[in-house]
């Protein structure tokens, strides 16, 4: 039997009001509708407690909209398939002006980073506004001045300093050669990079290091942490993409949405620990 397409869920707005509306953090696409709303300059708060609507609980980090632009917000609804809900009345709840980020995202020549590909993906999917920032930008500086938040996607300290990387290839690939690559395309930050990324957080930036690349914010940030993972041998941990059970702080601004029991996957990452 001929399976037909399926068809995109729409949202809609649910009700009307003089005072405002507000979407739920629960899901995804949640965070599509706003930056869709972002785009077209509309200003909007985030409820850093849970709402209560109508009987029904809306868990802390919805976003609040004024009243008004209600065709914007009919269509931005349809679009990502999110329903917008109405406000009966005025909340009285903590909140704080929601704020867009300058991102950049660092990209490494020796053949790519998957991961750096992937994250670029998520945050074209959900339309977040991000610049790719590479080595020569890093070494130079002034990171400060145009960024917020830089991630570095999940790599080796080696792939990301460009220091050792022979080394790194005949330990993890033996056997293998080391690839000739132009010099123009060997990558690395080197230490006047690592000086400039430390620098950057210490003026006020976000530094946001995926999977692998927490051992380089370890190693060469000299952080307090631990990845207590690092150096067990496969027999001790061996985790080659499976789900796992986790626990969330969902009252946290970085959990908003979730709920105190998930899932996650989990691929041979690091697991940390403050040390004491």
């Amino acid at each position: 039997e001929a399976l037909e397409p399926l068809k995109p869920a729409k949202g809609k707005i649910i009700g009307t009001s003089k005072i405002g509306y507000i979407i739920s953090c629960k899901h995804n696409d949640s965070h599509w509708a706003l930056n869709k709303l972002l785009n077209a300059g509309i200003e909007i708060w985030r409820a850093d407690e849970s709402i209560s609507i109508d009987g029904r609980r809306c868990p802390s980090g919805a976003f609040i909209i004024p009243p008004g632009n209600e065709e914007l917000l009919k269509k931005v609804a349809e679009t990502t398939g999110i329903n917008i809900q109405a406000l009966n009345k005025e909340l009285n709840v903590k909140k704080h002006k929601v704020k867009r980020l300058r991102i950049g995202v660092y990209q490494r020549y020796y053949g790519g980073n998957m991961d750096e590909g992937w994250t670029r993906l998520i945050l074209d999917r959900y339309e977040y506004p991000y610049k790719t920032v590479m080595d020569k930008e890093i070494k130079e500086g002034n990171l400060r001045e145009k960024y917020d938040v830089i991630v570095i996607p999940n790599d080796a300290t080696q792939l990301i300093t460009g220091e050792k990387i022979e080394e790194y290839y005949a330990e993890r690939y033996p056997g293998m050669t080391f690839p000739k690559w132009p010099p123009e395309y060997r990558s690395g930050i080197g230490k006047k990079g690592v000086e400039n990324l430390k620098k950057f957080v210490e003026e006020g930036g976000r530094l946001v290091t995926l999977g692998d690349a927490c051992n380089f914010a370890i190693e060469e940030l000299k952080l307090p942490i631990m990845n207590t993972t690092k150096d067990l041998t496969p027999k001790e941990y061996f985790c080659p993409g499976s789900t796992l059970h986790v626990k969330v702080e969902n009252t946290h601004p970085l959990a908003y949405g979730m709920p105190k029991e998930a899932l996650i996957f989990n691929w041979n990452n690091p697991t940390l620990q403050i040390k004491q």
